[in-house]
This record gives C-alpha cells, structure tokens and sequence, in this order.
C-alpha cells in the first residue's frame, strides 16, 4: 500500500503521529520526512521489481523452465485411447478426475 495514499485518503481528517520515530504529520518537518519515506519505499519497490524481472528473462535465456511440470503429459496415451474408443469429452474427464483442458491437451499432445 503508498503510504501516502494511505495517509491522505484513508486517514483524512486525523492526525498521523510516529511516536517512537519522532514524525508528526501535522509539522512541515513531519510531512517531507514522511513524503521522503514514501519516496524511498516506491523506489525500492521498483528496484524489487526489476530486479526479479531481470532475473527471471536471465533464467529463461538460460533455458531454465519456470512454473509447474504439466500433468497432461501422463494422461496422453489414456486419453488418445479412450477418445478412439468413442468416449465423449466428458466420460474421459470423468473417469480421470481431470478437466476438459487437460484432457484436450492430452490428446493433442498423443496424435503428435
């Protein structure tokens, strides 16, 4: 959450006091200090941000795959079987306790 959105739109009308810290939002002082806490707080969040992204498209360049392993991979023969068979889209999701999605991916995956 911005901070400073917070402190203007969420806690309008009431007085924001950091005690232990010293900052009183109702001082000049107190408003650039907190207006600087802020700014360094965004920064760094763009600073987290990048830096992942650019972690991320390193790994990739890599050859790193990312994400969960498929799982229609391991229905592909079942299905292709099952599908010839006659069954509909349905009894196959059924009877394998998987979606349509998997199990079309399954069988586009089989007939290659």
């Amino acid at each position: 959450m911005d901070l400073l959105k917070l402190i203007h739109e969420d806690l309008q009308g009431k007085d924001v006091v950091f005690i232990e810290e010293g900052i009183d939002q109702r001082t000049k002082e107190g408003r650039l200090f907190l207006t600087q806490l802020a700014s360094f707080a965004e920064y760094e969040r763009e600073l987290i941000v990048s830096r992942i992204k650019d972690g991320l498209a390193e790994a990739r360049k890599k050859g790193v795959k990312l994400g969960m392993e498929p799982k229609y991979p391991q229905y592909s023969e079942r299905v292709k079987k099952m599908r010839n068979e006659g069954l509909t889209w349905k009894k196959i999701c059924i009877k394998l306790m998987i979606n349509y999605r998997t199990a079309k991916k399954a069988f586009d995956d089989g007939c290659r």
